[in-house]
């Protein structure tokens, strides 16, 4: 009914809007999680780095100084629940250039941009899975799986940075299916200097043959590491490095907490578990301290994973790659991360709408809806109403995201075969 190019224009007009929408939806985000980064900026700019992290927790609690709190009542008379800042001491350093102005001045603007990013990975995830899907459809799809469940919505109310992370990887893998490989490896760079795992992702470029973005990948982020180790010192690093090592020793179980080590410490230690809660606040988690042994587990499964990978990436075709193993791959890996928010799928869901080139516009579009039906926060309120408790939403969830790796596997496995089999003499 309308040519290619008419297509994209409708696109991104549909992004445009419903980024619009969702910021006068959310033009009141809660912002906990930015704000995390903000006023890590504030202590270390004001001298008080013993603030910026926990550093006196044998286990990562989520829980983050009183002086947090104190700062927040007194100045700015605000009692909402307040998180730890996990990020690399850098974007503490990038925040405290922000002191001067109030975070609430600039919390409308985070949002504003937050909204379009997610309009953003959309659009690139459209790009990537090529012709074989209409622009529109597949934006208006990958928009409902965002907006219809938490995995855009909880992002999007706490202003969470791994937005910007997602939209990143989505960049990343665009640029380098479409030749622009150095502007990949920046992109990279950049969203592992904000959440380390993408590293992981730019090691399977050496697989795939894009050397090009790899190293322009490495060179970004060795200056991206330098760069973090002269503005907030080495000191500070050790700090972000132990508290990596908290967290893999540790066990968050949370509705929103989607992955296998939250999955066994309920089945398994559920006596065990401790409740942990925001005073004054509904927020509330359950916190398991791992043993030593899950703990090595925890920290050599995602090498392991990667390991598994390579071959495999080395052997499949663009489609096979971009298509299937790279959302296989970012689903099974946050899933055996120590803690994987639902947000942490944005990437893998983004492609999500690729389904359609294979079950065609109709089934395709029927699975994509019974996948937001099932796991949609307006069903989620109706789990609530029928006594699902937070340990059974969470493994619910779970559940879900990891039929949607299966299907992604199935389609990689399928892709493999095809590839073999065009190979054969």
């Amino acid at each position: 009914m309308f040519g290619l190019s008419r297509q994209w224009m409708l696109a991104v007009l549909l992004t445009a809007v419903c980024s619009y929408v969702a910021f006068q939806v959310f033009g009141d985000a809660r912002s906990s999680d930015l704000m995390a980064m903000w006023l890590a900026g504030k202590f270390l700019h004001s001298g008080q780095t013993e603030l910026v992290y926990m550093t006196d927790e044998t286990v990562f609690s989520m829980q983050v100084d009183p002086a947090w709190y104190d700062y927040m009542a007194e100045t700015y008379q605000h009692s909402e629940p307040l998180f730890p800042f996990i990020y690399p001491p850098l974007w503490a350093w990038l925040a405290g250039l922000f002191q001067d102005i109030s975070f609430f001045a600039l919390e409308p603007y985070a949002t504003a941009l937050n909204a379009a990013l997610l309009g953003g990975i959309a659009l690139l995830g459209a790009r990537i899975a090529g012709q074989g899907v209409s622009p529109v459809l597949y934006v208006f799809l990958c928009l409902l799986c965002f907006f219809l469940t938490q995995i855009g919505t909880v992002a999007l109310y706490e202003n969470q940075p791994q937005i910007l992370v997602s939209f990143l990887i989505l960049l990343a893998l665009e640029r380098a299916r479409n030749g622009s490989e150095t502007t990949a490896g920046l992109a990279m760079a950049l969203a592992a200097s904000l959440k380390v795992y993408p590293a992981l992702l730019a090691l399977l470029w050496l697989a795939t043959g894009q050397r090009r973005a790899f190293f322009s990948f490495a060179a970004a982020g060795a200056l991206l590491g330098l760069l973090s180790i002269a503005v907030a010192g080495w000191p500070l690093h050790q700090q972000f490095i132990e508290q990596m090592g908290r967290v893999a020793a540790s066990s968050i179980v949370s509705a929103l907490n989607w992955n296998v080590h939250a999955v066994v410490a309920q089945l398994f230690y559920r006596d065990e578990l401790v409740l942990l809660s925001v005073p004054g606040s509904a927020a509330s988690w359950y916190l398991y301290a791992k043993p030593v042994l899950w703990t090595l587990l925890t920290q050599i499964a995602p090498f392991l994973l990667l390991a598994l990978a390579f071959p495999l990436f080395r052997r499949a075709d663009a489609d096979t790659r971009d298509l299937a193993l790279w959302p296989a791959f970012m689903i099974v890996l946050a899933m055996l991360a120590p803690i994987a928010w639902a947000y942490h799928f944005l990437p893998a869901i983004a492609l999500l709408p690729s389904v359609l080139g294979v079950l065609g516009t109709r089934f395709g579009t029927a699975a994509i809806l019974a996948f937001i039906t099932l796991l949609g926060w307006p069903t989620g309120t109706l789990y609530r109403w029928a006594g699902f408790e937070l340990l059974g939403l969470q493994l619910w969830s779970t559940v879900l995201i990891l039929c949607i790796a299966a299907w992604f596997v199935h389609r990689a496995r399928a892709g493999l075969l095809i590839s073999k089999e065009s190979a054969a003499p």
